[in-house]
């Protein structure tokens, strides 16, 4: 994120009961978007906070990474500090991907055997 601290404190009612960490990627923003994201992370153990080490910008491409790789679940969705997610966003695509994974599984099962899986 990179100049959005006013945006992002509108932006808590987007961390929905189905998500299950927020991590917020600091790219060396020189308006207050470093504290409000601070401010954030520790108000709610769901959100994580990550910077570049040398705490400089980076760009777009590699703040996303820095995300990405830190994340700790399976499935990702990218948010922009000035877009929001509306209520229920992930409620379809979320049940889709738990059938897909499903007959995944067991489409493996029968190719590979009870106990691969």
């Amino acid at each position: 994120m990179l100049h959005n601290g006013p945006l992002m404190q509108s932006r808590q009612s987007s961390i929905q009961e189905y998500v299950h960490e927020v991590i917020l990627a600091e790219d060396g923003s020189s308006d207050n978007s470093l504290v409000v994201c601070t401010a954030l992370a520790e108000a709610n153990p769901k959100v994580k906070l990550f910077r570049h080490p040398d705490g400089k910008n980076r760009g777009a491409g590699a703040t996303r990474n820095l995300g990405v790789l830190n994340a700790q679940c399976d499935l990702i969705a990218f948010l922009d500090a000035d877009d929001i997610y509306l209520p229920k966003r992930f409620n379809q695509p979320v049940s889709v991907l738990r059938r897909v994974m499903r007959l995944e599984i067991s489409l493996r099962r029968k190719v590979f055997g009870p106990g691969s899986f």
